[in-house]
């Protein structure tokens, strides 16, 4: 299944995601304090470091202590989209539970693609 990128660089939601409603559940505080793409860099940095890959939302737990300003799960998970999107990270066959304990599909950086298959 291919996911549109809800965000642009800029930060303003596509209107794909103004069309399905994830633009009005998005937090628009946390989307205002935090640079989109040094937050993408910041996700990317933080799968360079795991080669047994991460959920979404555990690069969200990792990543919410550095950045300054509110943030949420739903300012990570578009970043992630856009990482997978560009090849940069790449989906595993593992899946892992959240804490909604809901299995979420774990990703590595594309270096560890071959270790992870």
């Amino acid at each position: 299944m291919t996911e549109a990128l809800l965000f642009e660089d800029n930060g303003n939601a596509t209107p794909e995601a103004h069309a399905s409603g994830v633009a009005a559940a998005c937090s628009a505080d946390a989307i205002s304090r935090v640079d989109v793409a040094a937050l993408r860099d910041l996700c990317l940095r933080e799968y360079e470091n795991r080669p047994m890959g991460a959920t979404a939302d555990e690069i969200f737990t990792a990543v919410k202590w550095r950045v300054r300003g509110q943030l949420d799960e739903l300012s990570i998970r578009p970043r992630v989209t856009e990482l997978k999107k560009e090849g940069l990270i790449v989906q595993t066959t593992e899946r892992r539970y959240n804490r909604k304990m809901h299995t979420c599909t774990v990703l590595v950086h594309k270096r560890f693609a071959k270790e992870a298959a």
